[in-house]
């Protein structure tokens, strides 16, 4: 704080005196005096000679005194003004007493010297040019170049400007003049960190990153000379820069500098230059980060052939020079990790080498490039991952093996100093003799001989070893993406590619978890349909660690019992639970995109989803499992259809029948039962309606739809205890028996009656749901339960009956003399309404004889 306080004192104290003399120089401007005018801008330009202030406070004081000097470059213009020669006046400036007020005012007369054209552009520009070198002083030299370039941008001989003189001044000394102020610029920024002590390092290093934007200001105009084409830049300008960059052996400036080039040159000009770009790039310094540099490279390549997809020349190929360089990167890497036997991944490099997270995030870039360029090549995707698993495989340990060793070392440690009383305990014959003790030694000893020799065989395998580190967490980010990106554009072919799931042995158990969630949502999103057993089989195998995590909290049962200390735990395991709920809805949502075009390979794909889901905890099994009884229900009549087509020749018989998927309709609700009661309960009323169609359209259901309809009931009886639950539950399977499984017909009771259940068994379904009705809790629930079972005995809903209860509500009516227009009346059109549109579409014709013409 107190020196922040100094430099604003400095800072103020200098920039009096340059408006003071600004003033002065001003006033003698106006009378033009040239005497006093240069008297007074020499005075005010000496301030710049001051070291004291840093970087930024030196800025504020060069813009201030740069304002100034534009009043007297617009005097020396106007040569009516002060009547002097240029090249007299450019003599001169020269006489002044110091050198920095000597050549700032040098470069002011020599911009106006130039504009007046009585001399060559490129023989001023190359004068001033060396004459700066007189400046070695590293933060003064910078900002003297900077105003050398600020004032000459628009002087430069450029191919087309005024100042073009052919043979004498052209583009070459325009691009001359760039890269030698350039050269010097950059010598005068790596002197600056060269110069300081260690106890200053950290300062220069801080006040070198404020004046890189001096450096990369010659580098943004020559990128705007018109004579800068994509030949020239390539066969001049691009070798030269490369030159001085790689020779100035400095990390920060490398690193800066390169970046600089990417981002000011033109996107024409990289694709002409991308093999020299890439090859010079193998030689910087160690320790300069490439992966920033290249990400910017490919990503404007990116955007530019995606805009302009016939600017890539056909002789380039892009794919081939980016992935030959990372190729050479990991070569470079994985040489250095084996060379230096106790170098970490991430310090494993020398030279130009990145580490394996920089190559991993830089792969995820080239692959989004692929991506996004070539969404159709899937053997670029393939060829990238395949280089991201060789990298990972000699450079990083398995999570895995990581835990194998550990435990086999620790069980190694345990055996070997096991104590007799554990001894005994492992020891067969210590059960029948507590003084044995020699066979439960003997034991341990097998055992601990064990643990060694499979530590020893852990050790002694290539990526067990000691050199061998985990992938950092950046790392296993970037191969969650390079996972993960594919599947967007490629679809499911990226599962096919061979090194997909072998990489994803790297990551460690909660990214593997991340990895699991984002593939099933990009294929959620995508809507990309799973239609065979293999690749849902292989899908799930890739996701199993969204179906292996175990449940983090108890059951809301068990919730009440916290104490108020456990409540934040509590509170923390729930969220954690609905987290991952909601992912798991995500991937229950796989179950409706399988849509295999056979009902056998759909079957094969429920079973698969089953075998794979029922090795979950409580959560996910609450989760997964009723999606597959719902798809069971939908995939039933369609195996009938196909059983149907079968018998009359037209098409081949199913494999599994239309009774294999009841019994696994059976096996998925019996399995929910102990999990989840009530959704249990549900899906057995839904599966006994589908038995029931099943029962009308093929016969031979009826028994499979009596025992969903029995199961249902003991599930009510044995597992769903709330009275709340009960009642609402007694309600649902009163509707579902009373709607869909006895919708009993009078007109044609002898048709029905065949098709649903047994009477008898039907009379005691019904007595039994009624007595539970009635032994409820609360005489409401009674009263309300009981009555909703009177449906179960009384269904005949016939024409006649409709007819008679609507001349009933006439009569009413009239009795009552209701207005027409009152809302009674307005209801009962409404319902004579729906009977006419109910009439003219029922396809059964059981309204056709309802007579609506009512006069109201």
């Amino acid at each position: 704080m107190i020196q922040e306080q100094e430099q604003e004192k400095l800072l103020e104290e200098a920039s009096a005196v340059v408006r003071e003399q600004g003033c002065y120089m001003k006033r003698a401007i106006d009378n033009d005096n040239l005497r006093d005018a240069l008297k007074h801008a020499s005075n005010f330009v000496s301030e710049l000679r001051t070291s004291l202030l840093s970087p930024k406070h030196y800025y504020e004081l060069y813009m201030l005194a740069f304002q100034e000097l534009q009043h007297l470059l617009a005097f020396f213009s106007d040569k009516s003004r002060h009547g002097r020669r240029f090249s007299d006046l450019y003599e001169t400036v020269q006489h002044a007493g110091n050198i920095i007020p000597r050549l700032y005012l040098l470069i002011t007369v020599g911009v106006a010297f130039i504009k007046s054209k009585e001399a060559p552009a490129a023989d001023i520009l190359r004068d001033l040019t060396e004459l700066s070198k007189g400046v070695q002083h590293p933060m003064r030299g910078l900002f003297l170049r900077f105003y050398l370039i600020q004032l000459c941008r628009d002087v430069l001989p450029d191919k087309g400007s005024d100042y073009e003189v052919e043979g004498v001044s052209g583009p070459d000394d325009a691009f001359l003049f760039l890269l030698t102020n350039f050269n010097e610029s950059a010598r005068l920024w790596v002197r600056l960190q060269q110069q300081s002590s260690l106890r200053d390092k950290v300062k220069k290093e801080k006040e070198r990153k404020d004046l890189k934007v001096l450096v990369g200001s010659a580098l943004v105009r020559m990128a705007q000379l018109e004579g800068m084409t994509a030949e020239f830049y390539r066969t001049q300008a691009l070798p030269a820069i490369l030159q001085q960059i790689l020779g100035c052996k400095d990390v920060l400036a490398q690193q800066y500098l390169l970046d600089c080039i990417v981002q000011v040159f033109s996107d024409e000009c990289h694709l002409q230059t991308l093999d020299i770009f890439l090859e010079q790039t193998k030689h910087v310094q160690k320790g300069v980060a490439l992966k920033p540099v290249l990400t910017n490279l490919l990503r404007r390549l990116t955007s530019f052939l995606q805009a302009n997809p016939e600017a890539l020349p056909e002789d380039i190929s892009l794919f081939d020079l980016f992935a030959n360089f990372i190729r050479s990167q990991i070569e470079e890497t994985i040489n250095s990790h084996s060379t230096a036997g106790q170098q970490t991944p991430s310090s494993a490099s020398s030279g130009g080498a990145m580490s394996v997270s920089c190559l991993l995030a830089l792969q995820e870039v080239f692959q989004s490039f692929c991506l996004s360029l070539f969404p159709s090549r899937v053997d670029y995707i393939s060829l990238i991952l395949d280089d991201a698993f060789r990298l990972l495989a000699a450079t990083c340990q398995r999570p895995s093996a990581a835990a194998a060793a550990a435990a086999a070392a620790a069980a190694a440690a345990a055996g070997s100093r096991s104590p007799p009383s554990l001894s005994k305990l492992h020891s067969p014959s210590a059960a029948c003799n507590d003084g044995s003790f020699s066979s439960g030694g003997a034991a341990a000893a097998a055992a601990a001989a064990a643990a060694a020799a499979a530590a020893a065989a852990a050790a002694a395998s290539p990526e067990s070893s000691m050199r061998l580190q985990l992938l950092p967490e950046e790392g296993m980010e970037a191969v969650c993406s390079l996972l993960t990106n594919p599947l967007n554009v490629l679809s499911l072919q990226a599962l096919n590619i061979a090194s997909y799931s072998p990489l994803l042995e790297f990551l460690d158990a909660n990214t593997r978890y991340q990895v699991a969630d984002s593939m099933v949502a990009a294929v959620i999103a995508a809507g990309l349909p799973l239609d065979s057993a293999a690749l849902f089989n292989h899908f799930l195998m890739l996701v199993s660690p969204l179906i292996e995590k175990e449940e983090k909290i108890k059951g809301g049962d068990d919730e009440g019992d916290a104490g108020e200390d456990d409540t934040h735990a509590v509170a923390a395991a729930a969220a954690a639970a609905a987290a991952a709920a909601k992912h798991l809805h995500q991937l229950a949502m796989l179950v409706h995109l399988s849509k295999a075009a056979d009902t056998d390979e759909q079957f094969q794909i429920l079973l698969a989803a089953k075998n794979a889901f029922s090795g979950g905890g409580a959560l996910q099994q609450r989760v997964l499992l009723p999606p597959l009884a719902v798809a069971a229900c939908r995939l039933l009549p369609l195996v009938l259809e196909r059983q149907s087509l079968s018998e009359q020749r037209l098409e081949k018989s199913p494999v599994y029948g239309g009774k294999r998927v009841c019994q696994f309709l059976h096996s998925v609700c019996l399995q929910l039962v102990p999990v989840e009661p009530e959704i249990a309960f549900r899906l057995l009323l839904l599966a006994a309606v589908a038995t029931e169609k099943a029962n009308i359209t093929a016969g031979g259901y009826a028994a499979i739809c009596e025992e969903f309809a029995s199961q249902a009931l003991v599930c009510f009886q044995e597992e769903i205890t709330d009275s709340k639950k009960q009642f609402a539950a007694l309600t649902e399977m009163v509707g579902c028996f009373s709607g869909y499984i006895r919708s009993l017909d009078p007109e044609n009771f002898a048709v029905v009656c065949s098709c649903f259940l047994d009477p008898e068994n039907f009379a005691s379904l019904a007595a039994k749901m009624t007595q539970h009705g009635a032994k409820l809790l609360k005489r409401a629930d009674q009263c309300r339960a009981v009555l909703s079972c009177s449906h179960l005995y009384w269904n005949a809903v016939t024409a006649d009956f409709i007819q008679n209860l609507l001349a009933l509500c006439v009569e009413h009516c009239k009795f009552a003399e209701i207005d027409k227009d009152d809302d009674v009346m307005r209801s009962f059109r409404n319902t004579l309404q729906h009977l006419k549109l109910k009439k003219q579409t029922d396809p059964s014709n059981r309204y056709k004889s309802l007579d609506l013409s009512f006069e109201l």
